[in-house]
């Protein structure tokens, strides 16, 4: 089983910056069946899932203590009874009886404290409550924990200095710019090789006011889903870097940008290290108070920030499929799409030889030595 505490111990040590490598995943493609990008593929396994649609829970029917992580001292939480079905069904479907499982390798956790650790076979099912809690309008605050290999993500935040301010990243050309430097990037971790570098686009507006930036009143947040690139925390640590790099030397500033606002907080740098993300509905909890901030779908964009029109359809009609590509949990390489690329970074530092550095966007990375 992966080791969250040791993965963990790697990133705030600086492990995760020493070595960049590439999995080629081009082997494993044919017996990648599952998730497909294709709409009637999708369409055929929304069909499979909706086959248990019957067991789907509609309403919490035990009284289960929440776990809470005992390392936050400065942290005091109250027991708490879900009250949406996505929680709901997690807290009584989820490994109750092994707290140290729980608390050590959770799958999921509230934004108001409890983990959770819900066995991979009960995927399926919620897929359903967490469609179902969607369809209701239910608040819930659940957040993901990443896999040890999950789908390429970014978070974009960007704050102005007048009021609604909503900033566009699509017609101000940000978008295109991040599919083009994703295309960039991952060749040069594997020679030739162009990806798909099409996205699912989220965004969520509102006014906003905080300490680190006082002179900021709106926020415009963004999360990207990349449909068919997947990776690890090493290969995100590099990209994401890289990112940030490549869009301060392309766009430099905005207008009405805060003061001490940079591309390193733009990009959030600091999701490379936080293993774990809001499900898609979600709403954003922070001490005790709802910040009423929830990402909508906007929709699938292709290559240079082109709408991909018959996904973007299907994701509008298909809230299955919508939560699929929106989630950082790939359970099992072959639940990756069929033209996907997975690129995987070395646990260790290979022996002196067997690999070479190069730069990626002023990023150092290692890639293979091919002789």
């Amino acid at each position: 089983m992966w080791d969250r505490k040791t993965r963990m111990d790697d990133i705030s040590s600086g492990k995760i910056y020493d070595i960049v490598a590439n999995y080629d995943a081009n082997a494993e493609q044919n017996r990648a069946t599952a998730y497909v990008v294709d709409a009637a593929d999708l369409e055929v396994h929304q069909e499979e899932e909706e086959s248990t649609e019957a067991e789907v829970p509609t309403a919490n029917t035990q009284q289960r203590q929440i776990y809470f992580s005992e390392n936050k001292k400065r942290k005091i939480y109250e027991q708490y009874q879900p009250e949406d079905i996505l929680e709901s069904f997690i807290l009584n479907n989820h490994a109750y009886d092994d707290k140290k499982l729980c608390m050590e390798q959770p799958t999921h956790i509230s934004q108001r404290g409890g983990y959770y650790h819900l066995p991979d076979h009960l995927h399926p099912l919620l897929l359903q409550a967490w469609r179902a809690s969607i369809e209701r309008l239910e608040k819930f605050y659940l957040e993901e924990i990443r896999t040890p290999t999950f789908r390429l993500y970014v978070d974009i935040d960007i704050k102005s200095t007048q009021e609604n301010d909503n900033y566009d990243i699509i017609q101000t050309g940000w978008l295109e710019l991040i599919t083009k430097h994703a295309i960039q990037f991952f060749s040069k971790l594997k020679k030739d090789l162009v990806i798909d570098p099409s996205v699912v686009v989220t965004e969520c507006h509102s006014s906003w006011t905080d300490a680190v930036t006082p002179t900021a009143k709106t926020k415009s947040g963004y999360r990207l889903y990349f449909c068919n690139v997947y990776v690890d925390v090493i290969v995100y640590t590099a990209y994401i870097n890289s990112l940030s790099n490549y869009l301060k030397t392309n766009i430099g500033e905005y207008d009405n940008q805060p003061e001490g606002w940079t591309f390193a907080d733009i990009v959030d740098v600091k999701s490379c290290t936080h293993d774990r993300a809001r499900m898609f509905g979600s709403i954003k909890y922070r001490r005790g108070v709802d910040l009423n901030r929830k990402y909508g779908f906007v929709g699938v964009f292709k290559n240079k920030g082109v709408t991909d029109d018959a996904l973007s359809d299907l994701l509008k009609n298909n809230i299955l499929a919508l939560l699929q590509f929106t989630s950082v949990r790939l359970l099992k390489d072959i639940d990756a799409p069929n033209n996907s690329h997975i690129f995987r970074g070395l646990e260790v530092t290979a022996p002196s030889g067997e690999i070479e550095k190069i730069s990626v966007d002023n990023v150092q990375v290692y890639v293979p030595h091919k002789d």
